[in-house]
């Protein structure tokens, strides 16, 4: 980065300044909770007031979703031809709703509007954590994608 543009950032961030950051427990705090998916976990469910996902049983019907190349259908099978036909038992890998991707501490956040080819930093967020809620649709157990070869 050239001097410019370092002295350019140095402004910027001096403007964001946090006086949590300073402390010794702030680091303590969002580390323990950066290593606590538990944590994350009950804290995003109370966030959303989401409640556990129903689990699978033998008299669900799923919803299967085929390709021809042409155009998309749909049908409805029971558990055992959802087992027949993908040799897998069909259940969730957790009867949360909270699927995480990914964590990030001290993330960047900048602005950079459409159009332009200059970003402009805005300030830091102390834990970035990404991930997809999933919905339960009374429960119905999850599409079973089979593409046509």
């Amino acid at each position: 980065m050239s001097s410019a543009a370092r002295r350019k950032v140095d402004s910027q961030t001096m403007q964001l300044f946090d006086a949590e950051v300073d402390k010794p427990e702030h680091d303590q705090i969002m580390t323990r909770l950066f290593q606590d998916p538990d944590t994350i976990q009950r804290l995003l469910l109370e966030l959303h007031g989401s409640a556990l996902l129903s689990p699978i049983n033998e008299s669900d019907v799923f919803t299967l979703e085929t390709f021809d190349g042409y155009s998309t259908k749909f049908s409805e099978i029971s558990h055992s031809e959802a087992f027949a036909m993908s040799g897998i038992d069909p259940k969730w890998t957790s009867l949360s709703p909270i699927r995480p991707i990914r964590k990030c501490l001290e993330c960047l956040l900048d602005y950079n509007p459409e159009g332009t080819r200059t970003a402009r930093l805005i300030g830091f967020i102390d834990m970035v954590v990404e991930y997809k809620l999933i919905k339960d649709r009374l429960h119905k157990a999850p599409l079973v994608v089979l593409g046509a070869d």
